[in-house]
This record gives structure tokens, C-alpha cells and sequence, in this order.
């Protein structure tokens, strides 16, 4: 299933780099609008910076994709960023580097190199959350099967998500792979006698590292 990761709380940290000043912050993002957010309070909070360039995903894969020099030669700042960002597989996630100019040229080639290296430790240094896809499993249970039903979520490696009371139990599922979605739904509808369904759509959900 595929994954990506993305920073679980806003994250700066700071760099000199042949006297310039680099400021790399990084954010997790839903939205476009979120990332103009982020981009407009770095240029707020540093006005006497030279050059806020940015890149930022929205999705997994780089579903959306874009990045800006902010006046900085063509290619050698958004695009570095950006690069660093998807080496690290990020999603959903914007990060802004700013610059101090320190009085000394770097060329584009080490301007190329300093943008890079900014976003690399930002990326290194946040606490990033994995985000696994998961098939998504909607199945409404008999009261008196309820306990079998969540021990056979923990003990076959599924996540129970949410869960509501009427007249039946309605628990959404998480599986982790096609494998584990068919054996549940099989459980489920033969062993428990409920009614289980596929949802439309998979979901990203946080999982621990190695897992």
C-alpha cells in the first residue's frame, strides 16, 4: 500500500551558510489556501529577508506539486526544496526556507546547494508521522458479537476507527492490505452474521516506523 510522511507539528531551525542566513520551516498542510497561509506569515515574521522560497505537496505522490525562487536565480532554491521533499516522501506538507543575504555570493550552483542542505536538515531534524494507505471496512455488528469482533480487529492487525451505537454496532475498519480486508470481511459476514462492506475510498492512517 502506498505512504507518505508529514510533519506531525510545525518545525524551524536555522542555518549560516557563507554569512546568509537560512530560516527552514516545515509544515503540514491540507489545502493550497493553507500553504499561501504559511508562506505569507514567513514573509510577516522575516520582512527584512531577502527571499522566501518555498515548495509544498499536497497529496501523496506529489499529487500537487509547486515551488517558487522568490527572485532567486531560476532553479536554484523552489526546485532544490522541493527535490528534498520528495526524497523524503513528504505529503501534505509546505516548507519555506528563508534568507538573510549575508553579503557573499554563493553562485547558482551554491545557492543550489544551500537551499537543498536547509530543507534536508528541516526534513531530518521534525518529527514526521508515516501515513499508510488503508482499505476501509464499514460493518454493522450484533451487540452480542461486538467482543469477538474487536478482539479479531487487535489480533489480525487491523485498526478499529470509529464506532457507533444504535441499533447495531457500526465500526469502521482499517486493513492494511487487500489480504487482511478479504479475511475480515469473510469473518465478519460468515463467522458474526454482519452485514460488511468495502468503503468507496482507502484512507491515510499514522502507523509506527517498521510496522
Amino acid at each position: 500500500m502506498r505512504e507518505y510522511r508529514t510533519p506531525k507539528a510545525p518545525f524551524e531551525c536555522k542555518s549560516e551558510i557563507k554569512k546568509s542566513i537560512f530560516i527552514a520551516a516545515l509544515e503540514h498542510i491540507d489545502s493550497e489556501e493553507q500553504a499561501s497561509k504559511i508562506i505569507l506569515s514567513a514573509r510577516s515574521s522575516h520582512t527584512k529577508a531577502s527571499h522566501h522560497c518555498y515548495a509544498y505537496i499536497i497529496g501523496p505522490q506529489s499529487a500537487i506539486a509547486r515551488s517558487s525562487d522568490d527572485g532567486e536565480p531560476q532553479g536554484t532554491a523552489g526546485k532544490p526544496i522541493l527535490e528534498a521533499m520528495r526524497m523524503a516522501n513528504l505529503g501534505f506538507s509546505c516548507l519555506v526556507v528563508t534568507r538573510y543575504f549575508g553579503g557573499i555570493k554563493l553562485g547558482a550552483a551554491g545557492l543550489s546547494r544551500a537551499y537543498a542542505a536547509s530543507a534536508s536538515q528541516a526534513i531530518k531534524s521534525c518529527e514526521l508521522l508515516l501515513m499508510r494507505e488503508h482499505i476501509i471496512i464499514n460493518a454493522d455488528v450484533a451487540y452480542e458479537s461486538l467482543s469477538l469482533a474487536k478482539r479479531y480487529i487487535s489480533q489480525q492487525g487491523c485498526t478499529l476507527l470509529n464506532e457507533q451505537y444504535g441499533q447495531l454496532a457500526s465500526l469502521e475498519i482499517a486493513a492494511a492490505n487487500e489480504a487482511a480486508a478479504g479475511a475480515a470481511l469473510s469473518y465478519f459476514a460468515g463467522s458474526l452474521k454482519a452485514e460488511a462492506v468495502l468503503a468507496p475510498c482507502n484512507k491515510y492512517i499514522p502507523i509506527s516506523e517498521g510496522a
